[in-house]
């Protein structure tokens, strides 16, 4: 019996069932994501692409296809950067559409010219390229991760644990493949069912149980403790309000009329969260402290005001007697041209800013550094892509930080006993998995796990679709590690989420139920789970592996390409 996909007859019959399969791809894998939520989809969104490449041979023609179909995926699904850089967006869209035909390439070697079954070769080349897209390349775009749809469907998320958000991508591409197997292959050889459709089913059918065991095994364990009690504090603030330098301290006081609202909760919290840079001056201490009579006026001012802000802050944490963690751009004076940075810092009752603070790492490209500036012709074009008409590229940090904060009274030596630590993810760095892991546990002596992360983020630059996307890379973070994460992010959305990737608590508006430009706080008592996952200790090995052997086969396959035959 031969292929039950039917061949088609002629030239326009072939493009007609050629764009209507990367059609039918095009309008499935947007409705995985939030606002949809169409996780059911998932098994099946990539089956017409692998169908159409499996179809052609692999020449230019049809690679300009794939690369078209990566661009009608990212263009019309990024909008929400278009307030950011509406050029960068477009060259962002088009330059991730790139690996849609690099899959393409390397799952057609693979299925055609080394035979294996697209049951297995499917998800070993996209978790691959999904890998190379999130990771390298201008930081990585760690944005639709095909595993990040499952979150509605908490029994199969547990698996994150073992091999990361990546591992759940393996799974649902598993899917796919056994129905591109299923249609591709001869359903039946003699008289009886093909022992290969056999095969494959079995052993899909055995993994997808396997996770959903798992999932059941992990979510019926008792693995946590009640920990601190946190607030955080949200307000509808749009980026054009936010960036306007009369609005800043109106801003703030808005913060400070939060912070108490929230501190008179009951029980009090033990530690209060601001979202990313809502303090609207650099108030880190190489600037406050500058000696304010060495400097021109313009300098004293800046540093007047910056010590009127941490002023407000040491005053506020003091006299409601809870640690606030705030927010706030950051400057180190040089001979140069300065160092800035994205900061969260930590104040104290009756002690101030806390010894330590987070630089932020993992900087996003074009909102917090310009791409390729030094290299000529790209660098002029870059400058031209960004929404800003200077270099206004931040200077990422060293290392991860991690802060404590008391049960019993705080000293200059640092939390009473019974303290929690927690790290500080800003901004997008949540959105892929390697900074969340590396703020979640230190290995041997260097301090163990950490207890919770609060995450801080500005999404006030994007439209609503982006700050449930965000929330939802969250859900899996908290998974990966094994921990809760506590987000506070200006518009939306803020709240709370456990270690197992639910969602416990956000700010919501009373009238609409959304988070989404919803303005107050939120509390909850967060739980410190005690378990150590795998993925926290071996990180991205599994796509690493799903690369080194996708490379090696499809080299083989030009080595040997006679092995087709």
């Amino acid at each position: 019996m031969t292929s039950s996909i039917a061949k088609p007859r002629t030239a326009s019959t072939k493009r007609t069932s050629l764009w209507l399969l990367l059609l039918c791809s095009a309008l499935m894998l947007p409705l995985l994501f939030p606002p949809f939520y169409c996780f059911f989809l998932a098994p099946v969104a990539l089956v017409p692409f692998a169908i159409a490449i499996l179809r052609r041979p692999m020449k230019w023609r049809f690679a300009g296809a794939y690369y078209l179909l990566g661009a009608a995926f990212f263009l019309p699904n990024l909008f929400w950067l278009i307030p950011v850089t509406f050029g960068g967006y477009v060259g962002l869209a088009l330059f991730v559409a790139l690996y849609f035909p690099l899959f393409a390439w390397g799952f057609h070697r693979l299925v055609v010219q080394f035979r294996m079954p697209a049951t297995f070769a499917l998800p070993l080349v996209w978790t691959a390229v999904e890998y190379c897209r999130c990771t390298f390349v201008l930081g990585g775009f760690p944005w639709f991760m095909l595993g990040n749809c499952l979150t509605p469907v908490p029994v199969l998320i547990q698996a994150a644990d073992m091999f990361g958000v990546w591992g759940l991508t393996f799974l649902i591409c598993m899917a796919n493949g056994l129905v591109v197997d299923l249609l591709r292959l001869p359903l039946v050889r003699g008289k009886r069912v093909n022992p290969a459709i056999i095969r494959l089913t079995a052993v899909t059918g055995a993994v997808f149980l396997g996770a959903i065991g798992y999932g059941v095994f992990r979510l019926n364990q008792h693995t946590t403790r009640s920990g601190p009690r946190v607030a955080v504090i949200q307000e509808d603030l749009p980026q054009s309000l936010k960036d306007d330098p009369a609005k800043g301290a109106e801003n703030f006081q808005k913060h400070i009329a939060l912070t108490r609202e929230a501190a008179a909760g009951t029980p009090k919290p033990d530690l209060i969260v601001w979202p990313e840079t809502m303090v609207p001056a650099e108030i880190n201490p190489e600037i406050l402290n500058l000696e304010e009579g060495l400097l021109p006026e313009e300098g004293r001012k800046i540093v007047e005001e910056a010590k009127g802000y941490d002023r407000q802050l040491r005053d506020l944490a003091t006299s409601l007697n809870v640690p606030l963690l705030v927010g706030a751009p950051g400057f180190i004076p040089n001979e140069a041209h300065g160092i800035r940075q994205n900061l969260t810092l930590l104040y104290l009752p009756g002690v101030g800013q806390a010894p330590m603070e987070y630089s932020k790492i993992h900087l996003v490209p074009f909102g917090e550094f310009i791409p390729f500036k030094t290299v000529p012709v790209v660098g002029s074009i870059v400058r031209y892509m960004t929404p800003i008409d200077f270099d206004y590229s931040l200077t990422p940090g060293k290392e991860w930080t991690r802060f404590e904060i008391g049960s019993q009274p705080v000293t200059t030596q640092g939390p009473g006993a019974g303290g929690y630590t927690f790290s500080t993810p800003i901004c997008f760095e949540d959105t892929m998995p390697e900074p969340p892991r590396q703020m979640s546990w230190r290995p041997g002596s260097e301090g163990g796990k950490t207890d919770f992360l609060a995450n801080v983020s500005n999404d006030g630059w994007f439209y609503f679709v982006e700050l449930d996307q965000h929330l939802q890379a969250d859900q899996l973070r908290a998974v990966e590690n094994r921990i809760a994460i506590a987000r506070s992010v200006n518009t939306g959305d803020s709240g709370f989420v456990d270690s197992n990737g639910r969602i416990m608590k956000l700010v919501t508006d009373s009238k609409t139920g959304s988070s989404i430009g919803a303005i107050g706080t939120a509390a909850e008592t967060l739980p410190i789970d005690s378990r150590v996952s795998l993925f926290t200790r071996i990180g991205d090995l599994l796509p690493i592996v799903c690369g080194v052997l996708s490379t090696l086969i499809v080299a083989y396959t030009y080595a040997r390409p006679r092995r087709a035959a």
